[in-house]
């Protein structure tokens, strides 16, 4: 089974912090990895830009992704518990011997399940049995792959307020901002993101309104 969609905030801050595990365990969902590699529940993320420099890549995601659902697998870790047997042609007899005595109902009911599960991390706009990987991204150079980042002072001198009152709406998370050391960094996206607020009125600070 294949969900295809748009991945919500928390699933892209799940990939960037390498905890989608902990994400789908929290959802009740299949979250293990086995000896032989398999995992449940995988996905595939759209890449809207890829850098290499050397060996080392860096990619942006876009937002899209596909759900890669092995359902045999997913029924028999949710319902036994997912024991690791450490042998993969053990593991992938006991999991079609169990399949295979299921019904129809029971295995529709656990699709559902995994189904509404998922929809708690991505919004689901399509649904089949193909996986077909998604567009390769275009290739540039590694610096542009990375986010921009401002100091307190330039985000001052384009809000037209002093130094000290952006940093202290980065400490009090008005701002979210990243802390290096002593050292404030403001991503570009939330920058856009709080002239939004402030645009609107909405949860902006008092001296944009």
């Amino acid at each position: 089974m294949v969900l295809k969609g748009r991945a919500k905030r928390i699933l892209i801050r799940a990939f960037q912090l390498y905890n989608i595990p902990e994400l789908l365990k929290a959802n009740g969902l299949p979250y293990k990895t086995y000896s032989n590699g398999r995992s449940a529940i995988t996905f595939e993320f759209g890449v809207s830009k890829e850098g290499w420099y050397r060996d080392i890549r860096r990619q942006k995601v876009n937002g899209v992704v596909q759900a890669i659902v092995d359902l045999k697998l997913a029924i028999w870790e949710l319902t036994t518990g997912g024991n690791d047997i450490g042998n993969a042609l053990s593991l992938e007899d006991e999991v079609y011997e169990f399949y295979k005595g299921l019904s129809p109902e029971k295995i529709e009911f656990y699709r559902e399940k995994i189904r509404e599960g998922l929809k708690e991390v991505m919004i689901i706009t399509d649904v089949s049995n193909r996986w077909e990987p998604l567009p390769r991204p275009g290739i540039v150079a590694f610096s542009d792959v990375f986010d921009t980042y401002y100091t307190p002072e330039q985000v001052a001198s384009i809000l037209k307020v002093e130094r000290e009152r952006v940093v202290a709406w980065c400490r009090e998370g008005v701002l979210k901002a990243l802390k290096a050391g002593r050292k404030w960094r403001i991503p570009e996206k939330e920058l856009y993101r709080f002239l939004e607020g402030s645009e609107n009125n909405d949860e902006c600070p008092e001296e944009l309104q």
